[in-house]
């Protein structure tokens, strides 16, 4: 198996304005401003958004777990005689939504 090149950290200062266009721009995309850094220099240096597509899939594989999560709670519920499947769903939409 092919071992990962260790990553190197790179810091730099940006000024107050810049900063502030990072800070919204991450909250925009819901990532930390050192990963949206990060994704804003890849594209910058490789002319692709990888890391963008990258978080897509991810946020997709997390609305897939969560629909996964809520079947399987109304699964539970009616399974264990705790609630007609009407009533699982209702708790469902309430609590889980």
């Amino acid at each position: 198996m092919k071992r990962k090149e260790p990553k190197q950290t790179v810091a730099f200062r940006l000024d107050k304005e810049l900063l502030i266009l990072l800070h919204a721009k991450a909250k925009e995309l819901e990532v930390s401003p050192s990963i949206c850094a990060r994704i804003l220099l890849t594209e910058a240096l490789l002319g692709q958004s990888s890391l963008l597509e990258e978080i897509r899939e991810i946020e997709e594989r997390q609305l897939r777990h969560e629909r996964q999560l809520k079947t399987a709670t109304v699964a539970l519920l009616v399974d264990a005689g705790k609630a007609s499947v009407e009533d699982a769903e209702a708790f469902v939409r309430e609590n889980l939504s």
